[in-house]
């Protein structure tokens, strides 16, 4: 290919993997109170004070049906990485049984303990490698590699994830983080309509290959 025709690519979904960082950086105060009081010792049998007997009228709630709200960054990074974040189960409350946090944790709604805290911290790590993979595949094997950088969704999605990321951070305005991710939202839905139209243009020109090569044999 002639050095005039080149198009350069840069790996998209950037924008993420510092923000998730960063998230849990801001975090990590919080967490380590958490995880000082789940080290003290467990209060005495004689400290215990006796649970009252159920009645009849009282009402079990679902913990799982209840609606949790999500930070503004763990919102975008639900948004830009929908397939590592359901594979990861990452930050939800009762992630399904298949996914990674389902397997370790089961549901957050645990008291924290030592234990518990290791498990969060292995499937962070697991959820930004399948940020890794994920961008490597999308960005590796664009869809549609003729048509220049802002002519794959990839790009505009890395673009609205670095904007979002970018307001998050500043007070006041990170509710308008919103915005960008939206486009973000449909320019994966437009990812999808690529990645269908090009798996069925291969498996036609499969076929047609096929038949040719019956016929001619």
């Amino acid at each position: 290919m002639a050095p005039g025709n080149c198009v350069c690519r840069r790996p998209p979904g950037g924008g993420v993997l510092p923000m998730v960082v960063s998230l849990k950086m801001d975090e990590a105060p919080m967490l380590r109170r958490q995880q000082a009081q789940s080290e003290r010792p467990a209060p005495s049998p004689a400290e215990v004070v006796p649970a009252s007997k159920a009645s009849d009228d009282d009402v079990t709630l679902d913990m799982c049906s209840l609606t949790d709200q999500y930070s503004p960054r763990e919102k975008i990074a639900g948004i830009a990485d929908p397939v590592a974040i359901s594979i990861a189960g990452w930050r939800a409350l009762c992630p399904p049984r298949w996914s990674v946090a389902g397997i370790l944790i089961s549901t957050m709604w645990v008291s924290p303990t030592a234990a518990q805290f290791a498990k969060e911290r292995i499937v962070d790590v697991i959820f930004l490698l399948l940020i890794a993979v994920q961008w490597l595949l999308v960005g590796g094997f664009p869809l549609r590699p003729h048509r220049g950088l802002w002519g794959d969704p990839a790009t505009h999605i890395t673009a609205c994830t670095v904007a979002a990321g970018a307001l998050s951070l500043v007070p006041n305005i990170e509710s308008f983080c919103t915005l960008p991710m939206l486009y973000a939202f449909t320019a994966w839905f437009w990812w999808l309509s690529l990645l269908i139209r090009s798996g069925a243009r291969s498996g036609l020109n499969w076929i047609a290959a096929r038949r040719l090569i019956i016929r001619s044999g």
